[in-house]
């Protein structure tokens, strides 16, 4: 199942692809929030997210957070807050 992710991946996105279980059932993200699917989509995207949200509270909120990359080294990290129950695309770096 993680052959043909860890044969395109390298450096820091390989071993954070096996850390956070990326196939583990939470669904990743890239600019603009584009749902990231396939090896070359993990290995193109200069930013892997997640979100979750918060639907116990009046307000709603969502909560994003991500790996910033160059490459195949992670630069940083990356989070965002705000109102509703998905983050709007402008909020992805």
């Amino acid at each position: 199942m993680y052959a043909p992710y860890l044969a395109v991946l390298s450096g820091d996105k390989a071993k954070m692809f096996k850390v956070h279980d990326l196939l583990g059932g939470t669904n990743w993200y890239g600019s603009r929030g584009k749902l990231l699917h396939t090896p070359a989509d993990f290995k193109n995207a200069k930013a892997w997210y997640s979100y979750s949200y918060d639907h116990d509270s009046i307000i709603h909120t969502w909560h994003l957070s991500g790996y910033v990359f160059n490459g195949m080294k992670n630069t940083g990290t990356y989070s965002k807050s705000g109102n509703g129950e998905e983050p709007p695309a402008s909020a992805y770096k």
